[in-house]
Parts: structure tokens; sequence; C-alpha cells
């Protein structure tokens, strides 16, 4: 591949599993980038349907490589495969469903200009199915609260260098576990208030089968430390949250079974609870566990010592005494 000489590379990775409706357009997206240095991984996970060698044999973008696991092994694998394939001083993780706006680029990077920031969030334009826009969780304390993250977005390379590739183990909830890892590592993420990246929404996306306690439990046993450190903060988040949704709920119409609907919210929010309170006790127990453990060791260190040093002495004093 040809490279642009003072242009740092980026390379965008592309998961691929079953979304042969929407894959060669996520690949226009990235085609019509306006960006002279750009590389794409598409990496395709074993699809059942059509493969993305098949769907992307004619496709004109000169810059393009398709990589093939030989048997299913989740999107987060297929992330990190795409990463390892990759050449870009900067990374773009982007699903073959979604699109880019063609100035992503040229206003992730410049954001990214500061040592500090090693990753670039945009606003994120939700379409299909719903249409609306939102600004991604870029703090400790969003991730905390749980607030949705981007899927997307411009990363240095020295980030993944850092913390490391996605957690395989997740099946839910890598980006959240990836970027908040990022923040506690000392990077910092920067955001383009601009909606340049297109996320969509359709009965076969990943999003419609998200176990959000699940979520929580993952990032609570990662990320225990950063869950402390913001926990009266969260805990009022959640119970302000609870308390808007009851009362948006009560003032509903009359169409709404308003009944139900409260009943659902109350055992939602005592579930989160009892979980997240039940994470804390297990963080608390093993804090003490490991206290102690750390004391009988030194304990024991410390009664080596004394016999070791006993013994030596011992055996001086029997040296000098045979020396006379």
């Amino acid at each position: 591949m040809a490279r642009n000489e003072g242009i740092p590379l980026v390379s965008v990775i592309m998961p691929y599993f079953d979304h042969e409706l929407y894959l060669v357009d996520a690949v226009n997206s990235v085609a019509a980038l306006r960006y002279p240095s750009v590389e794409l991984i598409v990496v395709d996970d074993c699809s059942v349907g059509l493969s993305a060698e098949c769907l992307l044999k004619d496709h004109p973008f000169g810059h393009l490589k398709i990589v093939k696991h030989e048997q299913n092994r989740g999107h987060v694998a297929a992330k990190n495969t795409g990463v390892k394939h990759s050449n870009g001083q900067f990374i773009v993780p982007l699903d073959s469903d979604d699109l880019l706006e063609p100035d992503f680029l040229i206003h992730a990077l410049a954001a990214a200009k500061p040592k500090d920031v090693g990753i670039v969030l945009t606003e994120v334009c939700v379409f299909g199915d719903q249409n609306y826009i939102y600004t991604p969780a870029s703090t400790k304390l969003d991730f905390t609260k749980l607030r949705t993250p981007s899927n997307t977005f411009l990363a240095k390379r020295e980030v993944f260098q850092t913390v490391g590739y996605y957690d395989e183990s997740l099946k839910y909830g890598d980006e959240s576990d990836f970027l908040l890892s990022a923040l506690e590592t000392g990077w910092e993420i920067a955001s383009v208030p601009l909606p340049l990246y297109k996320y969509r929404i359709h009965d076969r996306g990943l999003s419609t089968t998200v176990s959000y306690v699940t979520i929580l439990r993952n990032m609570l046993k990662k990320h225990r430390q950063t869950f402390l450190e913001y926990m009266e903060e969260t805990l009022l988040y959640r119970e302000e949250r609870y308390w808007n949704e009851i009362e948006s709920l009560q003032s509903a119409g009359p169409d709404t079974i308003i009944g139900d609907n409260v009943e659902v919210a109350k055992r939602q929010y005592q579930h989160l609870h009892c979980e997240f309170h039940k994470l804390l006790r297990e963080y608390e127990s093993l804090t003490k566990h490991f206290e102690q453990t750390r004391k009988e060791r030194d304990a024991l260190a410390a009664s080596r010592y004394y016999k070791l040093r006993h013994k030596v002495n011992k055996a001086l004093k029997s040296l000098t005494r045979n020396s006379k």
C-alpha cells in the first residue's frame, strides 16, 4: 500500500458477521473519508451469510484488507484481530452496520493533538429504527453511571499498548471497559461536539440483546476502585433517575398501564441495588482477606528470619569456642 509521507496512517477496524445488508455501505463511508491515509481491515468472523470477500471482491477502495476467522469467535475477538493486523498510528473501530461522516477523521485528529489525549469521541447520530443524537460517556463518573458509550472512536495506538486489547471474556460492555481502562491508566478522552458517527438501530443489531445488569456486574468486578471512588455520586444519580421514571410513568396518559410499569421499574431498581451491594460486600471481604494474608505472610517471614539468625549466632559461638 502506498503511504502518504508525513501523514499519519489511520486504520479502521471492521468486524463483520451476518450484516450483508449493510457491509458495503459501511465500507463506502470509510472510502469517502476526507483524509488521504486510511486503511480498512474487515474481519469476517465466520459469517453465516455472504462472506465479506464475496461482497467486497469488486469494491474499488484500494486500501482494503480482509481477514477471516476459521471459526466464529465473537465481535470482540474480531476487533482484536483487526487491531493486530493494522499498521496505523491511529485506530478506529467501526461495526459493519454503522457509518462514518466524511469529516470524522479531520475533526477527530485535530482533537487528538494534545499529548495526553489518547481517545477522541464524537456525538453519535442514531438512525434506523430510532432517530436521535446523543453525547457518549467520556468521564469516569459517566461510566460508573453506565451512561451509553460509543462503539466508534479514534484511538492512538499507544492506548492499546498501554491498556491491552479488548477483553474477549466480555459479551457486553467491552467498549465501556476499554474506555474506562484508558482513563484509569492516565489517558484523557476528548469530545468533538458534532454527530460524525452514525449508529444504526435494527432488529439484527447486537444492542437488541444487551444486558445492562451483566454490564454493571462486569464493570464492578473489573473497576472496583473507580466505582468505590464515585459510589456516592452514582447512587444519587440512580436514585434520582429511578424517581424521575416513576414520576413520568405516574403522569402518563390513560393508555399507559401505570401500575405494571411502576412495578417493573421498582423491580429493576431493586435488582440493580442488590447486585451493587452484593459485589461491594464481596470486594470488602476480599480486601480484609488480603490484609490478613499479608500480615500472616509478614509474621511468617519475620519468624523464619529470627530462627535463621538464632542458628547463625549459635554456629558462630560454637566456632569461637572451638577456636580457643
